[in-house]
C-alpha cells in the first residue's frame, strides 16, 4: 500500500475538525511541507477555516514550503491524461480541468493525497449555488452579478456533460467550488532544476562511456563537446528562454497554502514557484505588518472586486479597495439622458464606435469611472468632440471634460438613491430567503462605492474645468 493509506482509511471514521487537522498536518510533515513560522489551522468566527499565529510573524516572513509533487497541477500547454477524452479535455477551461484532476483523485483509494482531500471544505455558500430569486440580485438590484452567475451555471453545466465518469451535480459543483476558491495562478516552468540535474548527470555520463568506449584521437574532445552542449542547452532553456519567455500558464492546488484567507490590501505578499527546490512558497506582504500571536495569517489574491470575491469565494471584504460598481450600458444611457437630454448624435456616435451591445458593463469606482465609462459618457455627452479624441479615448477639452465628470457623478448618485438601505435588504432577504447577512454586507459595499465615486468624480469636474 502507499504511504499513509491506512492514515487516509482511518480518515474515513474520523469527522471532527480537529482530527482531520491532526491527521493532515502528520501527513503533511511526513511528505516534506516546510513550516516556517508557528502557525497552525484554525475557525474563525468571522472567516471561516484559516491560519492563525501562534507567536508574532514578521512582514515579508516566508511562512511555508510545499513540494510541488503534492498538488494538483494544469496549465496551457497539459496534454489530456488518459483517463480523459481528448475533446473533453481541449474544451475544458482550468477550472474544470482541475475539477475533473480532484474528483479522480478523491475516488483513488490508493491516493496519497487523502488526507489532504478529507479536510477541504465540504460545503460552500457561493450564489452558485443559491435559488434562482436569490442569485438573481434582485433584492440589491445588481444585474451585473445576476448575469455573471447565470454564465458560470450554464458554463459548469456543460462542463459537467463532457466530463469523465458522468459525475452528479452536487459532485461536479463541490470540485468547481473547490477550484475556484483555492487554486492560485502564476507563469508555468516547463522543467525543474532537479530535472535539469538528471539530464546534466546523464549527459556526463555518455560522454565518459563515449570517450572509454569510442577511444582514439579526439575522442575525449568530441566527448567533451557534447557535454558542453548538453550545458549550453540546460542554461540557455531553463534560466534564459523557459522561465523568462515562457507564455504558459499554470494554475494549482496546493495543500496548506490553500488554507490561507484573502486580504486585497495586502497587495505583496506572493505565492510563488522555487525552481531550485521544485516547491511552492508563500511569502507575507513586506508592508504588510507584523502578524500578532492569535491572530489571522492572510495573504492577498489578486486585485478582486467584490462581486468576483462573492461569486467565487462567498464572502465579501469590507472596504476593498479593488471594488467597483458595474452599470449595464443600457441603464448608464438612460441615467446619462435624465442627467441631461442627449442629442440625436449620440447613438449614432456609440454605433460608430462600436459600442452597441445594451448588456455590457461598465464601472464606477472609488476613483471615479472606469476607462469604457468615461469613454461612453464622452461619445453620448459630445459625440463631435469625442468622434475626433479617437472615438471617445483620449480626454476631450477641461470645460467638456468637466462636463463629463459632473454628469457621471450624477450617475453614482442616481444608482445611490435606486438602491434599498442595508437594513432595508436585510428584511427583504428574509421575505425571499436570500443570505441575508452576506447581500446585506454586500449593498453597504456598493453603497460605499458609489457615494465615493460621487465625490471623487465632483472633485475632477472642479479640478479639470468650471
Amino acid at each position: 500500500m502507499r504511504q499513509d493509506s491506512l492514515l487516509a482509511e482511518g480518515l474515513r471514521r474520523s469527522t471532527t475538525f480537529s482530527d482531520l487537522n491532526g491527521a493532515f498536518e502528520e501527513w503533511a510533515k511526513k511528505s516534506g511541507i516546510e513550516k516556517f513560522e508557528p502557525m497552525e489551522i484554525h475557525e474563525f468566527p468571522d472567516t471561516g477555516r484559516g491560519v492563525r499565529a501562534t507567536t508574532e510573524i514578521v512582514p515579508s516572513a516566508r511562512i511555508v514550503k510545499v513540494p510541488s509533487r503534492l498538488a494538483l497541477q494544469v496549465n496551457s500547454l497539459t496534454k489530456s491524461p488518459a483517463w480523459c477524452d481528448e475533446a473533453c479535455w481541449k474544451a475544458a477551461k482550468w477550472d474544470a480541468r482541475l475539477a475533473m484532476m480532484l474528483l479522480r483523485e478523491e475516488q483513488d483509494a490508493r491516493s496519497d493525497l487523502k488526507p489532504w482531500l478529507a479536510q477541504l471544505p465540504r460545503s460552500f455558500n457561493t450564489p452558485v449555488l443559491w435559488s434562482d430569486a436569490a442569485a438573481a440580485f434582485g433584492v440589491v438590484s445588481y444585474p451585473a452579478l445576476s448575469a455573471a452567475v447565470a454564465a458560470q451555471r450554464a458554463e459548469w453545466d456543460a462542463a459537467r456533460a463532457k466530463a469523465p465518469g458522468a459525475p452528479s451535480k452536487e459532485k461536479w459543483d463541490w470540485a468547481m467550488n473547490v477550484a475556484r476558491s483555492r487554486a492560485f495562478s502564476g507563469p508555468y516552468t516547463p522543467s525543474t532544476f532537479v530535472g535539469s540535474l538528471s539530464t546534466l548527470f546523464g549527459a556526463s555520463t555518455l560522454a565518459l562511456v563515449y570517450a572509454l568506449v569510442v577511444g582514439g584521437a579526439g575522442a575525449a574532445d568530441q566527448a567533451f563537446d557534447g557535454f558542453l552542449a548538453a550545458v549550453v542547452f540546460i542554461l540557455c532553456n531553463d534560466f534564459l528562454i523557459g522561465p523568462r519567455f515562457s507564455s504558459a500558464k499554470r494554475h494549482v492546488l496546493c495543500p496548506w497554502i490553500d488554507l490561507l484567507n484573502h486580504d486585497g490590501n495586502l497587495g505583496k505578499s506572493e505565492i510563488a514557484y522555487e525552481y531550485f527546490s521544485d516547491a511552492f512558497a508563500a511569502r507575507l506582504d513586506p508592508d504588510g505588518g507584523a502578524v500578532a500571536a492569535g491572530s489571522e495569517v492572510l495573504i492577498s489574491y489578486g486585485p478582486r472586486t467584490n462581486d468576483v470575491l462573492l461569486q467565487y469565494y462567498g464572502f465579501v471584504q469590507p472596504n476593498n479597495p479593488f471594488d467597483i460598481f458595474a452599470v449595464q450600458q443600457e441603464m448608464l444611457i438612460l441615467d446619462l439622458n435624465a442627467h441631461r437630454t442627449l442629442s440625436a448624435e449620440a447613438l449614432p456616435a456609440l454605433a460608430k464606435a462600436g459600442l452597441t451591445d445594451p448588456t455590457a458593463f461598465h464601472a464606477l469606482s472609488a476613483d471615479g469611472a472606469g476607462e469604457s465609462t468615461s469613454r461612453l459618457a464622452r461619445l453620448v455627452l459630445h459625440p463631435a468632440a469625442a468622434s475626433q479624441a479617437d472615438e471617445g479615448k483620449q480626454p476631450l477639452s477641461p470645460t467638456a471634460e468637466a462636463d463629463v465628470h459632473r454628469a457621471l457623478a450624477a450617475v453614482a448618485e442616481a444608482r445611490l438613491a435606486a438602491m434599498l438601505l442595508p437594513e432595508q435588504v436585510a428584511a427583504a432577504a428574509l421575505a425571499e430567503d436570500v443570505p441575508r447577512e452576506l447581500m446585506t454586507a454586500f449593498i453597504a459595499e456598493k453603497r460605499r462605492v458609489l457615494e465615493a465615486s460621487s465625490r471623487a468624480l465632483r472633485r475632477k469636474a472642479l479640478g479639470v474645468g468650471a
